[in-house]
């Protein structure tokens, strides 16, 4: 990957943070996803609700780890 990574290894704890605006955007794309999910879907379909955060909550890991490239 070339460029900058989008996030980094937190200096304290487990976890990436984002380093970019790219890794910013992911992160902020990741919360209004998870917001709307469970604004529109919680009380009335549950299901669709938790399988739709959990699928979001693995490609937003995945993201993350993979645009870390290296330095």
């Amino acid at each position: 990957m070339a460029g900058r990574p989008w996030s980094r290894p937190r200096r304290h704890g487990w976890g990436l943070t984002p380093s970019s605006w790219q890794g910013w955007a992911l992160t902020l794309g990741y919360i209004v996803a998870t917001l709307v999910l469970g604004l529109t879907l919680a009380e009335s379909q549950p299901w669709i609700f938790r399988t739709l955060f959990v699928s979001a909550t693995v490609a937003f890991i995945l993201a993350a780890l993979l645009t870390r490239g290296t330095r």
